[in-house]
Parts: structure tokens; sequence; C-alpha cells
């Protein structure tokens, strides 16, 4: 019970308690008092139920933080990516309406918990993203730039969703696979070479079980995305291209999420570390989001696609075009080079193929 529930009913008690006073002609001397007192507890009342967030508790949340918002002009494809480009200013970042009415979701309770929220003990941290809109790709005169991170598009995010604070940490796959009986098959790749490594044994040592899950496929993300949703009735799925790329940048225009550069001491990239490090090891951004940058590529929902001319300008993962035998990666891995690790830069992966500098991260639908 919130401070404004125990308000609230204190204030119904006395309007009860004054009631009972002068029906009962205990309050005869005084009745105009009584009156008053009466009138003024029943309108402090009603002022209560104006914060009312639902139907079920009283007060207000408080938003996230807002990320530092940069306007920005793009040459835009309009629509759905038909016709000419035309020139827009756009803001980057978190929307006015920061919860996206936030009492409308059943899961309103858990959007408030300062650190995330969990649906049950095995299950990944989330937290949330609101909603605002984003500039998908890079612009022409960006170094290393290349040809499929264009042309630059506006996405609008136009509905909260929920994403894992962490990348997909060892501890919480294996508890899918103990459950399960999973089987990973893919064969994982090192240095783009078949190898005996697995995704217990990468190739390289994880001191504890909250380093990111590596040698997995997207069909195994997948799986573990729809056991969750089974056990939690709640809707987990990977991220669309455009989602990861709002909920990676949260209001950051730069080719970096770190700004206009990036160094070892900001991400794990380069092979510098030699491997996966613990989440959380790093900064996190503007919607408290560890490790957008390094450590592990993350895979992404949508088919693949040469350009972005055909994301959808909704946010939503685009299924219906491309090359659906495999699907983006983005963020860069713990061996990826500098310009890998651009807010842009995207490249393909075979549905059914692993590697051991990729891993998940999953996204969740508000109910």
């Amino acid at each position: 019970m919130t401070t404004f529930d125990i308000i609230f009913w204190l204030l119904i008690v006395l309007i009860a308690v004054l009631a009972y006073t002068i029906e009962s002609g205990l309050s005869a001397r005084h009745r105009p008092l009584v009156l008053s007192s009466i009138l003024s507890a029943t309108l402090a009342a009603v002022y209560m139920m104006f914060l009312v967030e639902d139907n079920s508790k009283f007060g207000t949340g408080k938003p996230l933080p807002a990320a530092p918002k940069q306007k920005k002009k793009v040459q835009s494809l309009g629509g759905n990516g038909e016709g000419g480009l035309e020139e827009i200013e756009v803001i980057e970042g978190p929307g006015p309406d920061s919860l996206d009415s936030e009492a409308r979701y059943e899961d309103s309770p858990l959007l408030k918990k300062v650190g995330g929220f969990r649906d049950c003990p095995a299950c990944p941290l989330m937290t949330l993203v609101s909603p605002g809109s984003v500039v998908m790709g890079s612009p022409a005169d960006e170094p290393n730039r290349r040809a499929n991170e264009g042309p630059q598009k506006v996405v609008r995010i136009g509905r909260a969703f929920a994403i894992s604070r962490y990348e997909i940490q060892y501890r919480e796959f294996a508890a899918f696979v103990r459950t399960t009986r999973h089987s990973v098959r893919a064969t994982c790749l090192i240095d783009g070479k078949p190898s005996n490594a697995t995704w217990q044994k990468p190739g390289f040592e994880q001191k504890s079980g909250d380093h990111p899950v590596v040698c997995v496929s997207w069909n195994d993300a997948n799986a573990y995305a729809a056991w969750l949703t089974q056990k939690t009735d709640r809707t987990y799925r990977l991220p669309s291209e455009s989602e990861w790329a709002y909920a990676a940048r949260a209001g950051v225009a730069t080719a970096y999420i770190t700004g206009k550069d990036i160094a070892p001491t900001q991400a794990n990239y380069a092979g510098t570390r030699g491997g996966t490090s613990k989440g959380g090891s790093f900064s996190d951004n503007a919607f408290k989001i560890f490790d957008m940058t390094g450590n592990v590529w993350e895979l992404i929902d949508d088919c693949w696609s040469d350009n972005l001319s055909k994301v959808p300008a909704s946010g939503v993962s685009e299924r219906g075009q491309g090359d659906c035998t495999r699907s983006p990666v983005r963020g860069g891995g713990w061996n990826a080079t500098k310009p890998q690790v651009r807010a842009a830069y995207r490249m393909p992966l075979g549905r059914d193929q692993a590697t051991n500098s990729i891993g998940i991260r999953l996204a969740r639908e508000l109910k």
C-alpha cells in the first residue's frame, strides 16, 4: 500500500466518523464546524482520486530519465520506403510520453521497479524502453560506412516495450536447457571456421554464469524466447532491428553510442580481453541497458536485407521481404574491430549458424 492509499482511506474514515457524529446528535453544538470539515475532507478525497493511475493503485510513477535529445537533419525515405528522398529534422531519443500511458498496462507495477524486473527467478532482468524515434543507418559521410547501412530512415517506436538489461547470461540459458533438454545443434564457428566449441565451452574461459551465452543460433534464441513466453504468459522475442537501434542509441546520434569515438575502456571489443566480459562490466546507456556495444553480437528478429529501404517505419520486424534464411546481428562482439562497433554497423548471419562471439538479447512485449 502506497502513501496515497493510506491518506485516501484515512480521509474516508474521517468523513464517516464526522457523518456519524451528526447523525447521532453528538455534534449538535458544533454542527457548522463538522459540516465544513466533512466538505474539506470530501474535496481532499476527490483530489486524491485524480492521482489514480489505474483501478488498483494510487500515485504517479516516475518516468524514465530522458536521454539527451539531439536534433538532426537526414535524407529519409518516407512512409514504407517508397517515393523520393526528403530532408527532415528529427529529435532522437525517448518521446514526451515516456511511459506510453503506463496505467493501461497490466504490467504497470513492474515498470516502476528501480533496477528492472524479472518475471520469474530464472528469467532475465528486463528494463523499460519508452516510445520515441530513431534515425536508422549512417550518414553518407560517416567514416567506414558500408552500403547496407543506408539509406537513412526515421523509424518511430510508438509503443513501449521491455528489453533485457544484460545480454542473456550463461546461467539463464543453462536453466532453459536443464528444464527443456534443448539440444544446441549448430556448429560453433571460430574465426569463420567450424570448431569443437560449444555454448558450455566456447574456446575461452567464462569465470562466472554472468557472462553472456555464446555459440547459440537464431533458432536457439527463439526456442529460449518461446520457453520464457510459455513459462511467464508474457511474450518474449528477439528485438526488431529498429527496436535494437533505438534501444542502443538511447538518444545518441553519433557514430558510436559512446560519442564520436570509443576506447577499449568503454566496451569489450578488438580482442583486448580474449573473450567475453561479465555482463555490466561497462557503463550502461540512458535506458539503463548494458553492453549494447561490444561483448557479443546480438541476434535480430528481422529477415536480412541488403539495405534499409524496406525497414518498417513503425518499428516492427521485417519478416515479409528479404532473405529469411539469414538475419542481422548488431552491436559488435569481443573480437570485433573498431569500425564494427559503430552503432549503424550490421551484418548477416544464417539462422542455423553460431559463433563464439554472438549471443542473445531479448525483447518482451508489455501486457
